[in-house]
């Protein structure tokens, strides 16, 4: 999962893997590595037409939404930003209309991580993984149901 910002001939990629660590690369070269707690700060110095300029990488995960917002900066201003789904190359959703098989095999993964972390005196890491999983398969779920209801109220209206 990234996102690629494309400055001056300098090619500025954010990559973040599924067990939250980032790294902020610049023309293949790792600048900044650190694991993702929420909201991170990669500071980084480009030459670009002859002169230095600072750079910085914010990156802000949302949990409801299971997405991380990556922001841009060049000396403190804002040049771009990019939203990354998490777990889009993990689940594919290719079920119905309520998305079931989602909910299952968030649920599940988060269960799993859940027991695994508490019965075996796994790290909180993997805990906080778990809860992630359980949040997101239940919002999703809670959200998908909320569509449906607001479409056939929609359909409700239009007879």
């Amino acid at each position: 999962m990234n996102a690629t910002f494309n400055i001056e001939e300098q090619i500025i990629s954010y990559d973040v893997n599924w067990l939250g660590i980032e790294s902020v690369t610049v023309n293949g070269s790792v600048l900044s590595k650190k694991l993702s707690l929420g909201k991170r700060v990669h500071s980084f110095d480009l030459p670009i037409n002859n002169s230095v300029h600072s750079f910085r990488i914010e990156s802000k995960q949302s949990f409801s939404a299971s997405t991380i917002t990556v922001s841009l900066f060049q000396n403190d201003k804002l040049i771009d930003s990019k939203v990354i789904e998490l777990y889009k190359d993990i689940f594919k959703d290719t079920t119905d209309t309520h998305n079931t098989e989602h909910f299952n095999t968030m649920f599940t993964i988060g269960v799993v991580l859940i027991i695994l972390s508490l019965s075996f005196d796994m790290s909180k890491f993997f805990l906080f993984i778990g809860l992630i999983f359980l949040f997101d398969a239940v919002s999703k779920t809670h959200a998908m149901s909320k569509t449906a209801e607001e479409t056939s109220k929609d359909l409700n209206l239009k007879k």
